[in-house]
């Protein structure tokens, strides 16, 4: 059984959306209100499984620090829209899904463990980013996973998720094995090299971030994998890339030419939409066979009134 993401938006209005999870539409009953949303942000830790697609909210600006760390596993490209300036710390940290910021024209900051342990296979810095937080692409690993269900309870939906009963497994153990690096290249579009936002200890006590550096250097991938993951970035910026910190780590720097002549031809990491869902006039999700006017949801975030005959 297949989940989708769902959104909610603060009871203060307050242009906050919040990460839950519920059999449904991303912004389902929202569509109207999607417009004032310019933050995400996670307001409690929840894993979240098996997602067919996120679509972010054209409005959005500000993905908060830790926004969507548990959301598992998304089939589809996760995008980020055009308007997002700010990738917070940790906001994808261990995501079992691909980024794509090829539209994400007004980013300057992504930070710290933002997309740390990924399973994308590429990521794409936009030129107009111009700091990244320590560690925001690493490890990065290729994992096997094993779901342990011993223990594990059955749990049927409230009704008001759905209409019919339909029951699911609650996860009890998630048991992965390291295999292999994931990330086989990263590309910084920026010819300047974007400048390292340092990761800071927290006080052993309170839990608060001190104003101790954690490092004496900075990283952007831990050194064992900073060895194997290919950087690509500009012609004429592979020198300032060499000798800017954390971006030195990484041992194989090219240009993009470089990139373009290995015959790779998805640098831009420009993905055709694919349709994620379709309703009725009154915002009911209906599958394929339904026969009317439908409201047919992308994963570019357009939405398409259609003639389904």
């Amino acid at each position: 059984m297949e989940y989708w993401y769902r959104f909610y938006y603060d009871s203060d209005y307050s242009n906050v959306l919040s990460v839950d999870k519920s059999y449904g539409n991303s912004f389902y009953d929202n569509s109207s209100k999607e417009k004032r949303y310019e933050e995400i942000k996670n307001v409690k830790y929840r894993l979240f499984w098996g997602f067919e697609s996120v679509v972010l909210p054209l409005s959005l600006k500000h993905i908060a620090d830790s926004a969507c760390v548990g959301v598992v596993d998304i089939e589809t490209p996760l995008i980020v829209t055009e308007k997002v300036e700010y990738i917070g710390d940790m906001a994808f940290c261990c995501g079992d899904f691909d980024v794509d910021m090829s539209q994400a024209k007004s980013l300057t900051h992504i930070g710290v463990k933002a997309m740390y342990a990924m399973s994308a296979k590429e990521i794409v810095v936009p030129e107009s980013v111009k700091e990244v937080g320590e560690l925001a692409f690493g490890p990065a690993l290729e994992v096997l996973k094993t779901l342990d269900y011993e223990g594990a309870t059955v749990c049927l939906f409230p009704p008001y998720y759905i209409s019919s009963g339909r029951f699911v497994r609650e996860y009890t153990k998630d048991v992965s094995y390291q295999a292999e690096v994931c990330l086989e290249r990263l590309v910084s579009k920026n010819p300047e090299p974007p400048a390292i936002v340092m990761e800071y200890k927290r006080d052993e006590d309170t839990g608060e971030l001190t104003d101790e550096p954690l490092r004496t250097e900075p990283i952007l991938c831990h050194p064992e994998f900073s060895s194997r993951i290919p950087l690509y970035v500009p012609d004429g910026s592979v020198d300032a890339y060499k000798a800017a910190p954390g971006w030195k780590n990484f041992t194989q720097i090219y240009t993009l030419s470089d990139l373009e002549a290995s015959g790779i031809d998805n640098v831009s990491s420009d993905i055709q939409a694919v349709e994620t869902g379709r309703y009725d006039i009154n915002g009911r999700p209906v599958d394929g066979e339904y026969r009317g006017v439908v409201v047919v949801r992308y994963s570019d975030g357009s939405v398409r009134k259609e003639l389904a005959r």
